[in-house]
């Protein structure tokens, strides 16, 4: 060793003295490069001598990987140290001759002993191709870099798949809120972190950079529908809303299509007025467009005042939905001119139709014809009453009477008497010179709104006197002079008033006694001669379904069948004795 360093200090003035002699050309070359051969075989002695040795690639994967190396020593001494070691990689072979920026190192060995060093390789490129060595600096006098052998491998192919979304359209669209739907397809590997909406009004991708809406903790990230409600009721009316669902897996963000929003004006008709009343009408009216958001509320609005000072609605606020729709107007005043319009409210906007209007019916006057009161063979009270003026009011009220018509008009009637107190709404008159027995037709009548006439319902009466047997009241003459249908006795004697008494059939026993006593009641149809139906008189008595009636030829009586027919003559008790 001694000699070596000798050698070295010798080599170092001689490289001085020749720079110099070399620039003055006094010694020549041929001394120089002997000397020269002399001390590079000297100083080659201090060289690295050994080996470094590349591991076999272990544990490769998509992104890592391990390798190493082993250093052997030949040459032993104080001044043969390694100052660090590792390894070298890159996708090109020609990269790792030696260090170079192109390639990729790590000098921190995770492990190290005499069997060899290891070192981890991270952030490799998933099935891609590399080239990797170990290395090694070695301490002597002078430092030196070594190299192992070059090994090859791949990494695996990826199991990362990228997170699907897709933008749903978007529904339950109110005043104030609507609902933004996105579906997962793919939750992807490793499994997305965030989801949500990006919406804007100016760019039609919107991202996360713009207004973002993710839905908050979600239980579980899972592949499948999902919804948010937004809140709109600031939006713009009219304006186009960009809407993209999104996902963020790890560093990358996914989006689904763009779908739009927009806020729209609800689309309303001006209407058809039909089934106009004195009282009422109906609109019939279409809403074709709810508007964006959904219309809150529409109907028509209606006044007698054109201004509209004083109005009323006919509207809905609920369960609104697109398609003709019918509003009834009631409680309206006759004869009366209305103005009217459609209106539809969003959130956004007021909407409605032009002006119109409509004129309610004219009301008849309503009536009734009163009871006939006061019944005597000659005379009786009768009267009407009115309900209703009329609209325009009616200008003739007043009673008819006939016996020759049963619907008594203004131009045919036998008793006529007109109300002196015009708009008095009770009237009633006495008629006098009235013939006993002869059946005569009431009603009441009103004039209205150039010339037409309204009427009451007709009341009949007949002025009777009749027969006292006891407290039994008889009729001196047939009811009617007719026979009757066995089913047309509900409708004899109840239906009838006679004499102002409340009159009946007889029963069986009431018809013997008017048998016995025919003569001095008189008239009787009792001719032998006459067939039985027009001497027969029917009873209230029944037996089963049917009622008897009393043969007044010979006083026997029967069991009238359905087609059987009879006469009729009623009877009154004369007092409630």
């Amino acid at each position: 060793m001694a000699i070596v360093v000798i050698l070295q200090a010798i080599f170092t003035t001689f490289l001085k003295i020749n720079s110099e002699n070399m620039r003055n050309n006094k010694v020549k070359n041929i001394v120089l490069y002997p000397m020269l051969m002399l001390v590079s075989i000297s100083c080659n002695k201090n060289e690295f001598s050994g080996h470094i040795s590349t591991s076999e690639v272990s544990e490769i994967s998509e992104t890592k990987a391990i390798c190493g190396g082993k250093v052997t020593f030949e040459t032993q001494g104080a001044d043969v140290r390694v100052l660090q070691k590792g390894i070298i990689w890159s996708i090109s072979k020609d990269n790792i001759q030696e260090f170079s920026s192109d390639n990729e190192m790590n000098n921190t060995p995770y492990k190290d002993d005499s069997n060899g060093f290891l070192c981890n390789m991270t952030r490799l490129t998933p099935n891609t191709t590399y080239y990797v060595r170990a290395f090694a600096q070695i301490g002597l006098n002078e430092k030196q870099f070594v190299y192992g052998e070059i090994k090859e491998f791949s990494t695996t192919r990826s199991s990362k798949t990228d997170a699907l979304v897709q933008t749903r359209p978007v529904s339950n669209i109110t005043t104030k809120n609507a609902t933004l739907n996105g579906f997962v397809t793919n939750a992807g590997n490793p499994v997305y972190s965030e989801r949500g909406f990006c919406y804007s009004i100016s760019s039609m991708e919107p991202t996360i950079h713009d207004t973002k809406k993710s839905v908050a903790n979600p239980v579980a990230i899972f592949a499948g529908q999902y919804s948010v409600d937004i809140d709109i009721k600031d939006f713009t009316a009219n304006s186009r809303y960009y809407i993209r669902a999104y996902v963020i897996q790890s560093d990358d963000v996914f989006y689904g299509e763009t779908v739009e929003l927009t806020a729209v004006s609800p689309a309303i008709s001006s209407g058809i007025v039909n089934n106009i009343t004195a009282n009422s009408a109906q609109f019939s009216i279409n809403l074709s467009n709810l508007g964006i958001p959904a219309c809150s509320e529409w109907g028509v609005c209606y006044s007698t005042n054109k201004d509209f000072s004083t109005k009323k609605y006919s509207k809905l606020t609920t369960s609104i939905q697109t398609g003709s729709y019918t509003f009834t107007f009631n409680s309206l005043e006759p004869n009366t001119s209305y103005f009217y319009f459609v209106y539809a409210i969003n959130s956004f906007d007021s909407i409605c139709t032009d002006t119109r209007n409509f004129i309610t019916l004219k009301k008849t006057p309503e009536m009734i014809t009163m009871k006939a009161t006061n019944i005597t063979p000659n005379s009786v009270t009768i009267g009407g009453q009115i309900l209703y003026a009329g609209t325009p009011v009616y200008t003739e009220f007043g009673i008819l009477c006939s016996w020759r018509n049963s619907v008594p008009t203004i131009n045919d009637f036998d008793y006529k008497e007109v109300n002196p107190n015009l708009y008095t709404d009770t009237y009633t008159v006495n008629l006098t010179d009235l013939i006993d027995g002869r059946t005569y037709y009431v009603r009441a009548y009103a004039v209205w709104d150039d010339g037409k006439v309204v009427y009451g319902d007709i009341v009949r009466f007949i002025p009777y006197s009749y027969i006292a047997i006891g407290n039994l009241g008889i009729q001196k003459t047939d009811f009617e002079t007719r026979i009757w249908l066995w089913d047309e006795l509900a409708s004899a004697c109840d239906n009838s008033i006679l004499g102002g008494k409340k009159w009946r059939l007889p029963t069986l026993t009431e018809l013997k006694i008017m048998y016995d006593h025919q003569t001095f009641i008189g008239g009787f149809h009792a001719n032998t001669d006459d067939w039985i139906i027009y001497r027969s008189y029917w009873s209230s008595t029944t037996s089963g379904r049917y009622n008897y009636n009393m043969d007044f030829s010979d006083g026997k009586s029967y069991v009238g069948e359905p087609y059987t027919v009879a006469r009729v003559r009623c009877v009154c008790a004369i007092s409630d004795e």
